[in-house]
């Protein structure tokens, strides 16, 4: 799984983008400063939105609410 690989990629840095292009010059940068495609990047993303959900959903808080 990509995520244990790459446990310092935080989503709420892309959230942070409002503007469509600005979003898509972090990913491509993002990606590459990890040696990864953008596809690759995008499949992390969504393992770690699941990772989350599913530990709010199980009642596990993250760190920053501690």
């Amino acid at each position: 799984m990509l995520s244990l690989l790459y446990p310092d990629i935080m989503l709420i840095h892309v959230h942070r983008c409002t503007l469509s292009q600005a979003r898509k010059n972090h990913l491509k940068k993002c990606a590459k400063d990890k040696g990864m495609t953008v596809d690759q990047l995008k499949l992390l993303m969504k393992q770690q939105e699941e990772d989350y959900a599913a530990k709010l959903d199980a009642g596990i808080l993250p760190e920053e609410f501690n």
